[in-house]
Parts: structure tokens; C-alpha cells; sequence
């Protein structure tokens, strides 16, 4: 869902929110994204499984999307307020007047345009 130039507004569950961010290109298959290092996320650890039996499935593998962030804080200091938006989806497009109530506060806590 998310296309090039698309604003994200990262929420880890539970946490709260932690940053905003802009799509700068379209989504890939995990397998296929380079990180600064050269490497993939398969190579990053053997602790922890990317379901790699989906790797080359393009309907069930991972897919990663690169971000220019224009805000980001710590998990520890996470933005969480009564009434924010919340949805357990990887990616929601939401329509709710909660999500607006929500976006809008994120930009006067950060100061953002």
C-alpha cells in the first residue's frame, strides 16, 4: 500500500508512537534490500527467523520499504495519549476521526508541518 512520497506515522503497539517518516521508494522483497553494510536482513542473525521458507514466495515474503525520516525518538520516550488511533496492521490507511485527532496532535508535540 505505502507508494514513493507516502508519510508514515510509526506506532510500535503497546508503546506508543515513535516517529514520522517518507516513503522513498516503493516497497521491495526483503531479500532483495541491501542495508549501509552490504548485507540483508537474512544475514543479520541466526537468533531470529525472517521466514525465510517465504523468501522467494513474492505473496508471503517479507517486503521492506526505505524511509527519509523527518522525526524519530526512542521507544522509551514513545508518544501515547487517550484517544490516539491505534490498529494492529502493519500498513492502515485509516479514515477515523481519531486518526486525524491523532496526526494532528503528533505534529504539535513534534513540531511538524
Amino acid at each position: 500500500m505505502l507508494k514513493t512520497g507516502d508519510r508514515i506515522w510509526v506506532n510500535i503497539p503497546h508503546t506508543g508512537y515513535v516517529g514520522v517518516g517518507k516513503v522513498r521508494e516503493p516497497a521491495m522483497m526483503a531479500k532483495d534490500v541491501k542495508l549501509a553494510d552490504g548485507k540483508t536482513i537474512y544475514q543479520l542473525s541466526n537468533k531470529v527467523d525472517y521466514h525465510k521458507q517465504f523468501i522467494d514466495d513474492a505473496d508471503n515474503a517479507e517486503y521492506m520499504v526505505r524511509v527519509d525520516w523527518i522525526y524519530t525518538i526512542e521507544a522509551g520516550k514513545a508518544v501515547k495519549e487517550i484517544g490516539f488511533f491505534g490498529n494492529q496492521n502493519t500498513v492502515a490507511r485509516p479514515k477515523a476521526i481519531r486518526w486525524t485527532h491523532t496526526v494532528d496532535r503528533l505534529k504539535q508535540i513534534w513540531k511538524i508541518v
